[in-house]
C-alpha cells in the first residue's frame, strides 16, 4: 500500500482519551471516479479500557462536524498490533473536510493507531 503523507489521519498516534484528528481539506466532490478508502491500523497494542470505536466525520466549515461512516466499538483485548479496522469505501459527494474520531470506553493507557484515505482497499 502507498500512503500519502497528505492524506493521514493519524501516525502512529498514541490514543488513551477520545481523539479527533486533524481535519483534511479534501476539496470538492471527494470519491467521484475512483473508490477511496480509509485505512486504520492498530500499530501498537491497546491496554486498559473496554472498547475503541472510529468514526469518519465530515464538515462544510472545518468546525461542526457529523459522523459519516462508523465501526462497531472494538473490545481493547481484541485490538492488538496489526489489527485492522473495518469501514469499506467512502460515500461520494462528501463535504470538504474530514477527519477519523477515536472514541474510547474506559481508562486506556496504550495503544496507537495509523490511519488515512488510500486507493487501495
Amino acid at each position: 500500500m502507498i500512503m500519502d503523507k497528505c492524506l493521514m489521519f493519524f501516525e502512529d498516534e498514541t490514543i488513551t482519551a477520545t481523539k479527533a484528528s486533524p481535519s483534511l481539506d479534501v476539496g470538492e466532490n471527494v470519491g467521484e471516479g475512483e473508490p477511496i478508502y480509509i485505512f486504520a491500523k492498530v500499530v501498537s497494542d491497546f491496554t486498559g479500557g473496554t472498547s475503541i470505536a472510529l468514526a469518519l466525520q465530515e464538515s462544510d466549515n472545518n468546525s461542526s462536524f457529523t459522523n459519516v461512516l462508523s465501526t462497531p466499538a472494538i473490545p481493547v483485548n481484541d485490538a492488538g498490533a496489526g489489527y485492522d479496522f473495518k469501514f469499506g469505501s467512502v460515500p461520494r459527494k462528501l463535504k470538504r473536510y474530514l477527519r477519523l474520531n477515536a472514541t474510547v470506553v474506559g481508562a486506556v493507557t496504550g495503544g496507537k493507531i495509523t490511519a488515512g484515505l488510500n486507493l487501495d482497499n
